[in-house]
């Protein structure tokens, strides 16, 4: 699979996704099923999934929109209480942000920055604010 997931920290609150070569919006709904629910099945503690998509690209199935949605029809697990996109392209980041906030949970903040360690660092300081 084209998705790897690992904690970004100790405690566990930052997870990770990497994304690898060409994949697709069902892998992601894939990996969310097969993946991130059973790791986060039994942790209550508010959780920032970075997805780090740098140096691959998706294979559209349909148009973006339409992919998220379909891929948002596996909701996240609740404790996820932001994700964060890296792409590497600020365009990317920007249409992907959007369709996220259009089609996914309420609830969740959705945010790019331009590379992993910012986004740990936004992860990191929002987290902190919760506490």
């Amino acid at each position: 699979m084209p998705i790897e997931t690992h904690w970004a920290n100790n405690i566990q609150s930052i997870l990770i996704e990497k994304f690898h070569d060409v994949w697709t919006w069902h892998q992601v709904s894939e990996a969310c099923q097969t993946k991130i629910h059973p790791l986060l099945h039994n942790m209550n503690q508010p959780i920032v999934l970075i997805q780090d998509m740098i140096g691959s690209h998706w294979t559209p199935t349909t148009n973006l929109l339409q992919d998220v949605q379909e891929t948002m029809q596996t909701p996240c697990p609740e404790n996820i209480v932001m994700v964060v996109v890296v792409s590497g392209n600020p365009a990317i980041d920007t249409l992907l942000v959007s369709a996220y906030k259009r089609a996914g949970q309420q609830s969740c903040i959705y945010q790019a920055c331009p590379t992993v360690n910012q986004a740990i660092r936004v992860a990191g300081d929002y987290l902190s604010l919760k506490d």
